[in-house]
């Protein structure tokens, strides 16, 4: 298909606000995982419903360009054909920017895919190190989990530059025990020019619980209540920890930290949605699935179609699409890591945090 500008020629000629498309991909390419965090289900699935690369190269000629492109899973890198994958991504939708969240464990075949991919293009990888050595295995629910995803941030380090790679380490905090943990990791990562990010774990989803059928947005959700319980004074004194160890990121990377950061801490300890930007799911913020179908968001697994059956112009201007964006608008809004970066770049939340940094702020 022909494309003016960044859209297709139909999508061009069908809208004025050109505003309304998604701008950031969220591609689950496989629910499969080769390891059994005790946070996620998704390891638990039994049914794996996967386009083939050729079907997904397809789905991809669908959409319009984007700005980024997160590839994530269950594991993606247990797909042996995920490089045809990725190049698929890289050629049609020409983002600025590649996320790959990857525990890991798969360091030969992660490698292999950095070195024979197309550098032209930012890549950024996301590994999962939830704790200190046995921590990360007990978190992860396998035993040599850190001694696999070790081995995959050293090797990476010493071809960075050369594969035009940035690494990323998450820390997931299921219990105050990764909190106590913390320090130990920041201090190993140092030795790699690392930090750890801190993502806190959720306790309500729908995309990754191992049950059949839709999950609305919970009580739990509207509540606030979607994060482990940790004594307010210790959750406190751990972000005021983590946000002086952002000093050394880049402007963007800080801000959108210290954001997210403030938002948890406005929650948990003061019972304040703020800030709390607009949700861009179904909009600005496209999810896919294995099987190419298109969910609502992270807590709302009700699908709108799929992409390998349907048009993209079918799917997005459809009753279908206009009633989950409708109930998006109407929802009280949830603090998931994964879907605020998305909601506080594109709502412009973000950059007015930037701009106001007296708002930036962690009040106890």
């Amino acid at each position: 298909m022909k494309r003016i500008y960044k859209y297709p020629v139909t999508v061009y000629r069908n809208k004025k606000n050109l505003s309304d498309f998604p701008r950031f991909l969220t591609f689950i390419v496989t629910f499969r995982c080769n390891a059994r965090c005790i946070m996620c289900d998704s390891w638990k699935k039994e049914k794996h419903n996967e386009l083939t690369a050729e079907q997904i190269k397809q789905a991809f000629l669908k959409l319009p360009k984007l700005d980024a492109v997160r590839l994530s899973g269950g594991e993606p890198f247990l797909r042996k054909d995920f490089p045809d994958i990725f190049e698929s991504a890289d050629r049609i939708l020409k983002p600025f920017s590649f996320f790959i969240s990857t525990n890991g464990f798969l360091t030969d075949r992660i490698i292999d895919f950095c070195a024979g991919r197309n550098k032209k293009t930012r890549l950024n990888i996301v590994i999962s190190l939830d704790g200190y050595k046995e921590k990360h295995d007990s978190v992860r629910g396998t035993a040599g989990a850190w001694d696999k995803a070790v081995r995959t941030v050293k090797e990476l380090t010493k071809y960075k530059k050369q594969f035009n790679c940035r690494i990323i380490v998450n820390q997931t905090i299921v219990d105050e025990e990764c909190i106590d943990h913390y320090s130990k990791l920041h201090d190993y990562l140092k030795q790699y020019g690392i930090t750890n990010n801190i993502v806190m774990a959720d306790l309500a989803t729908a995309t990754y619980k191992s049950e059949a059928g839709s999950v609305i947005i919970n009580d739990d959700v509207k509540k606030d209540k979607m994060y482990v319980n940790i004594s307010a004074d210790r959750l406190y004194k751990f972000f005021m920890d983590f946000k002086r160890d952002l000093s050394k990121k880049s402007l963007f990377e800080k801000a959108a930290k210290e954001y997210y950061i403030e938002g948890i801490n406005n929650r948990i300890i003061h019972n304040k949605k703020n800030p709390n930007p607009g949700c861009v799911a179904l909009n600005s913020h496209l999810r896919l699935l294995p099987d190419g179908s298109i969910p609502v968001c992270q807590f709302n697994s009700n699908t709108i179609g799929n992409l390998s059956e349907q048009s993209f112009n079918e799917i997005w201007n459809s009753d279908l699409r206009k009633k989950y964006r409708n109930w998006v608008s109407k929802c009280p809004g949830c603090w998931a890591e994964c879907e605020i970066l998305p909601n506080a770049v594109y709502s412009g939340s973000l950059a007015g945090h930037i701009l106001l940094p007296k708002l930036n702020r962690l009040k106890k």
